[in-house]
């Protein structure tokens, strides 16, 4: 039998030494630490899910949680709806459990372990919380350290408001770490004036970001599609600097912090509270849900109440806001903010319904053979699809908005402006941008990503190759200074600000190196040829677009063929004209038959539907 010692650095796991028995193996789920370990041969495990997530269970979760709040009577029941979107949330952190409990399985029946140290840091709280849970669950021996290793507690630090822990101070749902925000916001001013006089837009665009190079590009490329012909406003939720690149745009764009009212977010955190207290009742009485005999039912109860606690807290600032700014702010038609499982467009949708604004969205080329549940679809009362054979893989339940089948306009622009053929700047170094994306919950791991950075910066020859790199927006800093460290004193590997728009960068390089993520159709739209690493379970989502584009299961041999087309100029670019043959072909069947009159059928969809009333559903 052996201990397993679930530690992130070299000191931790030193006290862990101290005081476990001579037959041990190490678990993390902080890489860097993982081949620290390797490297002097320690048996080590990489706590990390490599599969893919479990969505019919996920979206099952979170069907059980919406049907009891649901069933209440909710003064602002939209304020409390869980998204069914992966990527962040409540539901995230649902999946990464699941996945977690999967590892955790795998590593129980590779080693006969009989008891368990879990060192409380946050490097590893999720698997942390996963072992706990199965220890608790199959009455394993578990005993969990402070972030020192140094003195035993009774329960982790992310669980220390749950039945899990022996002695709660809190039990529930708790406003006390409330308090810093609300004194924050009660201490400001009210910024808008009384007096300010109603204004009427004839389009809305939603914009949620903060100082986010790849959502700022989006959004412009949106606006220009409209701005010549309609009266367009920009809706931004927060101050950043996002709204003076727009203003600079000469686009109109005002933002809803701007319109807090602390009045009326006092008499709205009642109406919150009361809320609150209902819900959390009737889930305490019936959220019960077990996974393969591990009961999760505490577990889900918890990570909810933090979910009321955090995310419906800052939603009910961003309701009040939007509550007053749409008193003196009218628009005929608003661009929702992704789908109706983002709280944004729900929250703004609720709070126009009385100038019966409606929503719409573009459902652009959609590339990624993932099915999206959307169970609010009819939110979103008009649909403009750019790709028919796409609509199929989406579930909109029994949507009965209108639905148009219209190209897309961005897409066919790119297109036609693109260059006949490609041309090296043979004279100088091959210009290669390495885009890898930020490791999602479901389908991308950190062992992945780094893999992808230590292959290509570490491989490719210096004195053939200038390498740009550029990290995701979303990517840990700690994991983002580790790379840059690395590979700062290389000469040849230039660092992109990862918040700076890809385009530009894309436009100043040969060819583009990525993994699965939209890097590939932005870098195809730019007429470049891209390299695609799929490892891993990426793969399963663009398989079907085999042959279109280079795609790649392996890393090194992606390597391999680059090297080897970096010694023979002649033979890289008829490589890579060959590849933009293909890619181009690609986009102009994706994207259907170009047409001479511009944007005008998207414009006329758009005047009908401003000339006709809305009908509620």
């Amino acid at each position: 039998m052996v201990e397993l010692l679930v530690c992130s650095n070299r000191k931790q796991l030193k006290q862990l030494k101290n005081i476990c028995g001579s037959e041990y193996i190490i678990g993390t789920s902080k890489y860097a630490f993982y081949v620290e370990c390797k490297k002097t041969n320690e048996t080590i495990v990489y706590l990390e899910p490599d599969e893919l997530s479990d969505y019919s269970t996920i979206i099952s979760i979170i069907k059980r949680i919406t049907n009891i709040i649901e069933s209440c009577n909710l003064q602002k029941q939209y304020l409390y709806r869980i998204s069914y979107h992966l990527e962040g949330g409540l539901p995230s952190t649902i999946d990464r459990m699941l996945q977690n409990i999967k590892v955790i399985k795998k590593v129980f029946q590779e080693y006969r372990i009989d008891k368990i140290y879990l060192v409380d840091d946050k490097e590893n709280w999720m698997i942390n919380e996963a072992f706990f849970i199965y220890a608790h669950n199959k009455r394993i021996d578990c005993h969990i350290l402070d972030e020192l290793a140094e003195k035993e507690q009774e329960c982790l630090f992310t669980l220390r408001r749950s039945n899990y822990n022996p002695n709660p101070e809190r039990l529930g749902f708790d406003t006390q770490e409330q308090l810093e925000q609300w004194k924050y916001w009660m201490n400001q001013e009210n910024k808008h004036p009384r007096s300010l006089e109603m204004k009427s837009f004839e389009m809305g665009f939603l914009y949620a970001a903060s100082n986010n190079g790849k959502h700022l590009k989006w959004a412009l490329d949106d606006i220009q599609l409209y701005q010549n012909e309609f009266n367009v406003g920009i809706i931004s939720f927060y101050n950043n600097e996002d709204n003076e690149h727009f203003r600079q745009k000469g686009i109109s764009v005002e933002c809803l912090e701007d319109y807090f009212d602390k009045e009326l977010f006092e008499k709205n955190y009642k109406i919150y509270l009361e809320d609150c207290q209902y819900i959390t009742n009737r889930i305490d009485e019936n959220l019960y849900f077990i996974l393969d005999d591990i009961d999760l039912s505490e577990y889900l109860n918890r990570k909810f109440f933090n979910y009321l606690e955090r995310t419906c807290f800052h939603k009910l600032y961003i309701d009040t806001c939007s509550h007053t700014f749409f008193k003196i702010r009218k628009y005929c038609l608003i661009e929702a903010w992704g789908n109706t499982n983002f709280w944004q467009s729900n929250i703004l949708y609720a709070n126009s319904r009385h100038w019966n604004t409606k929503f719409f969205r573009r459902d652009i080329v959609e590339v990624f053979d993932a099915k999206e549940y959307e169970p609010y679809a009819n939110e979103i009362c008009i649909r403009i699809w750019c790709n028919k054979k796409m609509n199929a893989i989406w579930d909109l339940g029994n949507y009965t908005g209108k639905i148009y089948s219209v190209p897309d306009y961005n897409w066919r622009h790119y297109i036609r402006n693109v260059r006949e053929s490609i041309k090296l700047s043979l004279e100088n170094k091959i210009k290669i941008l390495l885009a890898p994306t930020c490791p999602l919950i479901g389908f991308s791991t950190v062992k992945n990503y780094l893999n992808i950075c230590t292959s290509v910066l570490e491989t490719l020859p210096s004195e053939q190759v200038t390498i740009f790199f550029k990290n995701h927006p979303n990517i840990d800093k700690e994991l983002e200074d580790e790379i840059e460290q690395k590979y700062s004193t290389k000469k040849n590997i230039l660092f992109v600000n990862k918040m700076q728009g890809i385009w530009e960068v894309i436009q100043t390089c040969d060819f583009v190196i990525t993994d699965v993520s939209t890097v590939i159709f932005d870098t195809i739209k730019a007429g470049k040829p891209v390299f695609c690493i799929a490892g891993c379970q990426d793969y399963e989502f663009i398989r079907h677009h085999e042959g279109n584009f280079k795609i790649y299961r392996d890393i090194d041999k992606l390597c391999k063929d680059v090297i080897a087309f970096s010694k023979d100029r002649y033979r890289l670019e008829k490589q890579l004209q060959s590849m933009f043959c293909n890619q181009d072909t690609f986009i102009k069947n994706l994207v259907g038959k170009t047409m001479e009159d511009g944007y005008k059928a998207l414009h006329d969809v758009i005047r009908e539907e401003m000339d006709n009333k809305l009908i509620y559903i």
